[in-house]
C-alpha cells in the first residue's frame, strides 16, 4: 500500500517535471493541451446533450404518470363525502 503510494507520488512529480520543460518559450504542456482539447469539448458538449436529453425524457414520463393518475387521498375524500352525504340523507328522512 505504501509502496504504490509513494510510486503514484514519484509518477505524479516526474509527469509534472517533464511537462514544465519549455520548448519554444512555451511548456510542454501547452503544446500538450492544444491536442486534447478538442477532443475534451466535444466530449462535454456530448455529454450535456446527452443529460440534457435524459431531464428532459424524465421530465415528460412523470408529468404523464402525476397526470393520469389520481391522487389516494382525492379519492378516499370522494368516497367519504359520498358515506357523509348517504349518512345525511338518512337522518333527514328519520328526522321527518
Amino acid at each position: 500500500m505504501i509502496r504504490t503510494l509513494i510510486s503514484s507520488f514519484f509518477f505524479f512529480i516526474s509527469s509534472l517535471f517533464i511537462l514544465s520543460f519549455n520548448i519554444a518559450n512555451k511548456p510542454l504542456f501547452y503544446y500538450f493541451y492544444e491536442s486534447v482539447s478538442p477532443i475534451t469539448s466535444h466530449i462535454q458538449n456530448n455529454s450535456e446533450r446527452i443529460f440534457t436529453n435524459i431531464g428532459d425524457f424524465t421530465k415528460k414520463i412523470s408529468t404523464q404518470f402525476f397526470t393520469n393518475s389520481t391522487p389516494q387521498a382525492e379519492q378516499k375524500s370522494k368516497a367519504s363525502r359520498l358515506k357523509d352525504q348517504e349518512e345525511l340523507d338518512e337522518l333527514i328522512k328519520d328526522f321527518q
